[in-house]
C-alpha cells in the first residue's frame, strides 16, 4: 500500500514538473537571452518602448519638447543598458549599448535641428553638420556589428594583425 502511494506521487510531481515546464517553455524567449539576474529586463524594454514610441505623442510632434524627452529617455536607457549589460553575450550587451549611444546621436541632433530652425541663419549649417554627426554615428554602429561579426568568423588576432594590433595580453603591465 505504501509503495503503491508513493508510486503514485512520484508520477504526480513528474506530471507537475511537465507540465510547468511546458508553461515555462510558452513565455521562455521573454527571459532566454538575458542573464539569470536580469530575467525581469523585458519588462524595462518594454516600457522603453512604450516610452520612445506612444509617449513622445503626448508632446507636440516635432518640437523641442518632443526631442528633449526622448533625449532623456534614451540617455537614461543607455545609462541602464551599460551598467546592467543584460544579455549573456558580451557582444550583445556591446551591440546594445552602441545601439542605445545611436538613440541618443538622434535625439540630440533632432532637438539641435529644431532650436537651428528657430535660429536665424543657421539652418543650412546645422542640417549640414547634424546629418554628418548622424551618418557617424551609424557608422559606428555598423562598423562594431562588422567588427564582432569578422571576429566571430576568423578569431581576434587575425582581424586585428592587419592593422598591426596584436589581441593577446602583455603579461608585462
Amino acid at each position: 500500500e505504501e509503495l503503491r502511494t508513493t508510486r503514485l506521487q512520484g508520477a504526480l510531481l513528474e506530471h507537475r514538473v511537465r507540465v510547468s515546464a511546458d508553461r515555462v517553455a510558452l513565455v521562455s524567449f521573454l527571459v532566454e537571452e538575458y542573464e539569470p539576474r536580469c530575467y525581469l529586463f523585458s519588462v524595462f524594454e518594454c516600457f522603453r518602448r512604450v516610452a520612445l514610441t506612444g509617449g513622445l505623442t503626448v508632446f507636440a510632434f516635432g518640437g523641442a519638447t518632443q526631442a528633449a524627452m526622448g533625449l532623456l529617455i534614451s540617455l537614461v536607457s543607455y545609462k541602464v543598458y551599460a551598467v546592467a549589460a543584460p544579455f549573456i553575450e558580451d557582444d550583445d550587451d556591446l551591440v546594445s549599448e552602441v545601439a542605445q549611444l545611436e538613440l541618443v546621436f538622434v535625439f540630440f541632433s533632432a532637438l539641435m535641428l529644431v532650436v537651428a530652425d528657430t535660429a536665424e541663419g543657421e539652418t543650412s549649417h546645422a542640417r549640414a553638420i547634424f546629418s554628418a554627426f548622424l551618418g557617424l554615428a551609424f557608422a559606428l554602429g555598423l562598423a562594431v556589428v562588422v567588427f564582432i561579426v569578422a571576429v566571430e568568423l576568423w578569431g581576434r588576432d587575425a582581424v586585428l594583425a592587419p592593422f598591426g594590433v596584436s589581441a593577446k595580453v602583455d603579461d608585462d603591465l
